[in-house]
């Protein structure tokens, strides 16, 4: 269903917003990678999952980089925050 995605709706990639299902896809043969989105309000990080097509591993990673570059969400986390 996801080759019937990307192919139907002509995109290189698909995402969703959380990395829940993460390694699923990549056991499916599709190749996945989570970028930062910053925090939750309790200061918890999360990200967007981008899944590509197979085998298309290098443009999924130029998609995900380029969306981290020009978001910049990225947030390092308050560590003894999370711990207390």
């Amino acid at each position: 269903w996801l080759d019937d995605l990307l192919d139907g709706g002509q995109c290189d990639a698909v995402v969703g917003i959380d990395n829940l299902q993460s390694l699923v896809y990549p056991v499916a043969g599709y190749p996945a990678i989570t970028v930062p989105l910053g925090a939750s309000v309790a200061g918890y990080p999360y990200g967007a999952t981008f899944i590509g097509r197979r085998r298309d591993d290098a443009r999924l990673l130029s998609i995900a980089y380029a969306f981290e570059q020009a978001t910049r969400w990225r947030i390092v986390p308050d560590l003894a925050a999370l711990t207390a």
